[in-house]
């Protein structure tokens, strides 16, 4: 699920310039899968603040970017984290896999919808 009015947030930070809501989508979904497996390592290595800070980082852009459940995932992952529980976070990383793949195609949708809903202005004749 995407939160539009996220997304229109992000759009109206300046809206005579559709680049920036671009250049936003298009750092989460190439950044998203470096943060997932930097995640990865940290569950294999046992490394709890890895898992901490790594779940922070994506939660804090998935919050950005209007995603509330890879949001919600990532703060449970960084909540193990914090508590020293790295097992636990193996089992929410399957289900992060799941909320990231349906934000990926929700976002690039959502997107996609406002921009055509909102073309840019005419330039001078």
């Amino acid at each position: 699920m995407v939160d539009r009015h996220r997304l229109e947030m992000l759009r109206l930070i300046d809206p005579a310039d559709r680049s920036l809501l671009d250049v936003l989508v298009a750092g989460f979904l190439s950044e998203a899968p470096a943060m997932r497996a930097t995640l990865r390592r940290a569950v294999d290595n046992g490394d709890r603040w890895g898992l901490q800070a790594g779940g922070r980082r994506l939660k804090g852009a998935a919050m950005t970017m209007g995603l509330p459940a890879v949001a919600a995932v990532s703060g449970e992952i960084e909540t193990l984290g914090a508590a020293g529980r790295v097992g636990g976070a193996r089992v929410l990383l399957s289900r992060l896999d799941d909320e990231l793949e349906r934000a990926t195609t929700g976002l690039s949708a959502a997107t996609a919808a406002l921009l055509l809903a909102h073309p840019p202005a005419a330039g001078p004749p």
